[in-house]
């Protein structure tokens, strides 16, 4: 602005000095005696000149009248900047962007090697004494064992064939047996454990729900488990040599953990079809060396 203001002053200035103060001119036309006394002219009448202003392109101008005379003018140079404006208020706090989405389940990583074998712990104290068995007959009068019961023979086997209900943990280890028929049990308050390398078929088409399912270091083929819905602590098959079918359609709860693993005849993908319908997602999942064929 400045500049402006300053070539404009200028090309005033400069129109005034070549074409006079600007005065209205003089028009009278009243005669003049000369020196001589001789009559005189008459005054002649003074005529403003006309001037115009060209750009050089080069930030200088060119003034040209038509009284013959020219100037040249120049932009003056740019004031100093003005000092800064005080700051202004803060502006609002823009909203929260949307939420991206999850990202994919990485792949399993690879078992680690088998650590070193712990050295034996301390004897534990003798438990208290356990309560007094049934009469004669079978460990669940009603259909229901209260506590834990454990199966190391064909005969304790036989003898809870018909119960529906354990409040504690069913423990079948190395029953003496290639078979564990169970078809009759619902529900298992604690851990269902069955376990032996002579066992070849585990029947539970009535299991429903337990703390734990652990099947484990087993000759079993096949095992299906068609009514369970929930394992509220953990799910194990592992390490089952012969392993090449598991089935657990309605299983949809697993808090803690889930693990199908080292069963080299099962289809891997038996193991992630039950892992995937299952809502209740555990904290932790190990699924590998499942090394059968998937259809």
């Amino acid at each position: 602005m400045k500049r402006h203001l300053s070539v404009i002053a200028f090309l005033v200035l400069s129109v005034l000095a070549a074409c006079g103060s600007g005065a209205t001119p003089e028009t009278s036309t009243t005669d003049k005696t000369t020196a001589n006394g001789g009559p005189g002219g008459k005054v002649g009448v003074s005529v403003e000149a006309l001037c115009k202003i060209e750009d050089n392109g080069d930030g200088s101008k060119l003034i040209t009248c038509d009284d013959g005379t020219s100037a040249t003018v120049r932009d003056g140079v740019d004031g100093a900047d003005g000092k800064n404006g005080a700051p202004g208020s803060p502006g609002l706090n823009g909203k929260d962007g949307a939420d991206g989405l999850n990202g994919a389940v990485g792949s399993t990583g690879a078992t680690g090697p088998k650590g070193d074998k712990g050295d034996q712990g301390l004897k534990g104290d003798n438990g208290d004494k356990g309560a007094t068995g049934a009469a004669a007959g079978s460990p669940c009068p009603a259909g229901v064992i209260e506590g834990s019961y454990t199966a190391e023979n064909a005969v304790d086997l036989a003898a809870i064939l018909n119960c529906t209900d354990i409040t504690g943990n069913l423990t079948v280890a190395s029953p003496g047996t290639p078979s564990v028929p169970l078809p009759n049990l619902i529900t298992v308050g604690g851990s269902l454990s069955i376990s032996g390398a002579q066992i070849t078929s585990v029947t539970l088409t009535s299991l429903q729900s337990a703390r734990r399912v652990n099947i484990s270091n087993t000759a079993i083929t096949a095992l299906a488990l068609p009514v369970l819905t929930t394992a509220s602590y953990d799910f194990r098959v592992t390490v089952n040599q012969t392993l090449a079918s598991l089935s657990a359609p309605l299983l949809t709860t697993v808090v803690d953990g889930f693990y199908v693993s080292n069963n080299p005849l099962l289809p891997n993908c038996q193991a992630t079809a039950i892992y995937a319908q299952i809502t209740v997602t555990p904290a932790m999942f190990q699924i590998n060396s499942n090394l059968g064929t998937c259809p």
